[in-house]
């Protein structure tokens, strides 16, 4: 039956074909996502990039061999004796019962812990707590690409999407920070299964997601606020409503779950978190300028390449009138809300924003288009340089295992795009050539980066 509606209709054929095509390649895009996140994983990012990850894994590991949530915390109400479980050396003590987060997330590290080692209070195996994360980081790559397939349908999109989510499993900012046992990392992939549910009005489903990603981390809850906001907006009060009582239960479900082991305790705990001090200050460590610019200034500057995309994301779904824009910007923006309204002006942790790189992406995604579709030499030699000052450093550090720059290799890089004044009819072909180069740069920083190097490179700069 299938042969024959083809036969009949060439166009569907047509599309059918082109869609096979483009699921191929996306399969090789995750194969590709899946090696460079397995690709050493276990000793880069460092074990010191952040103690959180022993946190998820004891949080975990002490609910399914005690029962009992156990980690550690630096929160003033844990100070009582009753609450101290363990004392680390030069750390937070371990406390109990842990009630700073929901147990969902932590389940996951927790038990590859419990596989690897015999005793849960044992320091947690990087390469243990991190192999779910691969699988997670790829599947958020599988994710992506539906994602830009079902709000981008039209023929001439396609091209933008795959390479949209090529960059997205290849650049090194992604890559890096995918490998981390954090549940922003989680919360990731509830983001696009929402954007997926909604585009797919499977609206039940995105209420579930709603649920889900406040029970991996109450930060969650900006998932639910950007459907709220997107249902509003296009006026469907019905799914604005129904939305904000899923995040209701839960709010509730977590707060049962704290009820249950010391409700006082959780409710210090709770608005000792959602009390901190709030300014634009916070805004502007997350995305602009982190206080150790300079020995992370590559990751910097990608972060503030991808909050540039979330703006162009914003500006261009006020023109969209299809509102396909309207549910990523809407995230993008409850986001931005909720890091002001509750995060500490002092706390700068750099993961905090993982979950919304998906997200941004979709502004890629606007940027690759126009780049493609209305190409001109000073835009890709602009393009260019964005793309390629948080990489090109790291590139050459790695090649001559300094942080010395050769002058003739920087100047080779920025000046790349004035080849295309040699060939000013073939422009569209360029810009595939400058794209595919850089995505070259970025397998070969994520493949080749290893401590030492990196550790080198932070002493040159803080040094210079």
């Amino acid at each position: 039956m299938p042969s024959k509606n083809l036969a009949k209709n060439p166009a569907r054929g047509t599309n059918f074909f082109k869609n096979k095509i483009y699921w191929f390649l996306l399969s090789l895009i995750i194969i590709l996502g899946f090696a460079l996140r397995w690709h050493d994983y276990a000793s880069f990012p460092s074990v010191t990039e952040t103690a959180d990850e022993q946190a998820w894994a004891w949080l975990g590991s002490s609910l399914l061999a005690t029962g009992q949530p156990t980690a550690w915390s630096l929160f003033p109400a844990y100070q009582q004796p009753q609450f101290i479980y363990r004392q680390l050396p030069n750390h937070a003590p371990l406390v109990r019962p842990f009630l700073d987060h929901p147990p969902l997330f932590a389940l996951i590290p927790g038990t590859m812990h419990l596989l690897r080692t015999q005793q849960w209070t044992d320091f947690p195996s990087q390469k243990a707590v991190r192999f779910p994360m691969i699988l997670i980081g790829t599947l958020n790559i599988f994710l992506l690409g539906w994602a830009l397939k079902l709000y981008f349908q039209h023929q001439r999109d396609q091209t933008a999407n795959l390479i949209t989510t090529l960059l997205y499993a290849t650049t090194p900012l992604i890559v890096f920070s995918s490998r981390l046992a954090v549940a922003d990392n989680l919360l990731a992939s509830w983001g696009l299964l929402s954007l997926v549910a909604v585009r797919k009005k499977w609206f039940k489903f995105a209420y579930l997601m709603v649920i889900l990603a406040i029970l991996s981390k109450v930060q969650g809850i900006f998932i639910a606020a950007g459907l709220i906001i997107y249902f509003w907006l296009i006026k469907d009060k019905k799914n604005a409503w129904w939305t904000f009582f899923a995040s209701l239960v839960g709010l509730a479900l977590f707060y049962l779950y704290g009820a249950f082991y010391n409700q006082a305790l959780f409710i210090k705990i709770f608005f000792g978190q959602s009390s901190r001090q709030i300014g634009l200050i916070t805004l502007l460590h997350r995305f602009v300028f982190h206080p150790t610019l300079v020995s992370h200034w590559w990751p910097t500057a990608s972060k503030l390449a991808l909050f540039f995309a979330g703006i162009f994301l914003l500006w261009k779904s006020k023109l969209d009138k299809a509102n396909r824009l309207l549910l990523p910007a809407s995230l993008f923006l409850s986001f931005l809300l909720l890091t002001l309204a509750a995060v500490d002006e002092l706390n700068i942790n750099g993961w905090y924003d993982y979950a919304l790189y998906p997200i941004l992406f979709f502004g890629v995604k606007l940027i690759v288009d126009d780049f493609i579709q209305h190409n001109q030499i000073l835009k890709t030699w602009f393009v260019w340089l964005w793309l390629i000052l948080p990489s090109a450093r790291l590139m050459l550090a790695i090649r001559q295992q300094t942080a010395t720059i050769a002058p003739t290799t920087v100047r080779t890089l920025v000046f790349l795009p004035a080849m295309a004044f040699l060939w000013p009819n073939k422009q569209k072909i360029f810009s595939y050539f400058v794209i595919a180069f850089f995505v070259i740069i970025n397998i070969v920083i994520v493949w080749h980066l290893k401590q030492p190097i990196y550790s080198d490179l932070n002493w040159h700069l803080l040094n210079y």
